[in-house]
């Protein structure tokens, strides 16, 4: 793969990675969450570093008490 189609690619997966914030982003605000989208990943990390079992969804009162 040459220099020119890698550079292609970083900018595609960073095009969508800033596409999939603005969503995120969208989501937290027309939800009236007002945590920020990197305090959610912040939160997120949180949990998935401690012995919640993956079953346990009680972790998502966190970001809204309205979160099912």
């Amino acid at each position: 793969m040459s220099g020119e189609e890698t550079s292609k690619i970083l900018e595609d997966q960073r095009n969508l990675l800033d596409e999939l914030s603005r969503r995120l982003n969208s989501l937290l605000k027309h939800h009236k969450i007002s945590m920020s989208l990197s305090e959610v990943f912040a939160s997120v990390d949180g949990v998935n570093a401690s012995a919640v079992s993956q079953t346990d969804d009680g972790w998502a009162s966190i970001v809204s008490h309205s979160v099912s």
